[in-house]
Parts: C-alpha cells; structure tokens; sequence
C-alpha cells in the first residue's frame, strides 16, 4: 500500500523505507505460516522437516535465479 502514492519525483530514501517496511513484514509473517504448515510432523522429524523444506526453497531460487539471468 506504500508504494501506491509515490509519483514521478521518488528519491532513494523513500524506496529504501518501503523496503525496510516490506522486509519487517515478512520477517514477523513468514516463521508463524511456517510453524502452522508444519506443526503436524512429531517434534523429533521437525528438524529434518524444515531441513528438507530450506533445500528445496533454495533450490528453487537458485532455478529462479538461473531462469532469470
């Protein structure tokens, strides 16, 4: 919603602030969604869960990144 009213004369430090905003907001909503996605596997097969998960996230940026460039 920040983004919406900047116009033609943007500067770096208002772009700068919509990122920070928009970095904090992902930072306090990504770990919850995580913990309700994989609340359901026993506590001991959580950590190979999220091991799991973490390889196939950054795999999946690494392609994006190479379909990409």
């Amino acid at each position: 919603f920040h983004t919406t009213v900047f116009n033609q004369y943007i500067d770096f430090a208002r772009i700068a602030v919509s990122r920070i905003i928009a970095g904090l907001g992902l930072a306090f909503f990504l770990p919850p969604v995580f913990r309700l996605c994989f609340h359901c596997f026993a506590e001991e097969k959580f950590i190979h869960v999220m091991e799991l998960f973490q390889v196939c996230r950054n795999f999946s940026g690494l392609l994006g990144v190479a379909l990409y460039d």
